[in-house]
């Protein structure tokens, strides 16, 4: 059991959108009665599906054997987690899918699953370029951890040795390289624009000093196939931000239109990406590192604070507008 690509697949394409076969509150509290039981509700749910839907929920694994009732061992082998995103009950949710939850584990995926609440659907798009005939793969499990965590995890929770290359192969590299991934994610968040300010202030920094972090951030989420939603954002913000910032728009535009093919995994659209990528010189960010270069001196005047200011159009020199992810904080 599997699922694989009918046809070629670029980043971000849909691969398959379904409404689930059950949807279940994530951490159901016991109770005393024995019709309210998590387990005695699931198996009611289950009995209510009719036709195919019944069919295809039936039909997949189940791997915790005798251990507990059919169907919610059925639930605990193939159910994908998300939170549900009301307004009032945003509570964390499992759902059984007839298409998505046949996608094998692997810690390095190629595709990943989220919550489209509005069609009440689950999205599965690709997060890595993925060939007519390859595995469609999905995570099972933190993939931040290191490889020993997560094969202990996987074996208890889901009975299976997972032989992907993240842990068949230098495991002990990968697991460094993802330690710093996490690392790194945690100490920089979107729209800390501390770092570029400075770069931007001080003529005496490399030029390319954000850009080589960045290009080696980015370059470890490509070995390890790490793009989710905690990992990219941050690192894709920063280069295109330097790149405007020192007027190269082939790059800023190459950056952005990636940037718009990974946002449309974790939300659906491009987050205002292909704007930036038609026209970076748009963006408050443009030319500000090549004005320090070339002698001005106003930002080198100015604090932080100051600065945010005037990006955001509110200081003594207002750049035009700007897109909202590109907004200092």
């Amino acid at each position: 059991m599997g699922m694989f690509a009918a046809q070629d697949i670029d980043i971000g394409e849909v691969i398959v959108a379904e409404r689930p076969l059950i949807v279940a509150v994530g951490h159901m509290r016991q109770s005393p009665y024995p019709f309210h039981h998590p387990w005695e509700l699931q198996r009611m749910v289950a009995e209510r599906l009719t036709g195919k839907n019944r069919e295809e929920f039936f039909a997949l694994h189940n791997c915790k054997g005798y251990t507990r009732p059919h169907v919610t061992g059925i639930m605990d082998t193939n159910a994908v987690g998300f939170r549900l995103g009301m307004s009032d009950y945003d509570a964390e949710c499992q759902a059984v899918c007839k298409d998505i939850s046949r996608a094998n584990h692997s810690c390095s995926p190629n595709a990943m699953w989220s919550w489209r609440l509005e069609a009440f659907a689950l999205e599965f798009r690709a997060t890595w370029p993925i060939k007519k005939g390859e595995q469609v793969y999905a995570r099972y499990s933190d993939i931040y951890e290191p490889r020993e965590k997560r094969q202990k995890y996987l074996l208890e929770r889901y009975k299976f040795k997972c032989i992907c290359p993240s842990c068949t192969s230098d495991t002990s590299l990968s697991d460094r390289l993802r330690a710093m991934l996490k690392a790194a994610s945690e100490a920089n968040r979107c729209g800390d624009d501390s770092a570029l300010l400075q770069w931007i202030k001080n003529p005496t920094l490399p030029d390319d000093k954000i850009l080589v972090q960045c290009r080696f951030m980015i370059s470890i989420c490509d070995e390890e196939r790490f793009y989710d939603g905690d990992t990219w954002p941050v690192w894709f913000e920063r280069i295109v931000k330097a790149y405007c910032a020192l007027e190269d728009e082939e790059k800023a535009r190459m950056w952005a239109e990636k940037a718009a093919k990974l946002s449309k995994i974790g939300v659906g659209h491009d987050a205002g990406w292909g704007d930036v990528a038609k026209d970076p010189k748009n963006t408050n960010w443009w030319g500000l590192r090549s004005q320090t270069r070339s002698g001005v001196r106003l930002f080198q005047s100015l604090d932080d604070f100051q600065i945010r200011d005037v990006l955001q159009g509110q200081g003594p020199r207002g750049l035009g507008a700007i897109l909202p992810q590109f907004a200092s904080t």
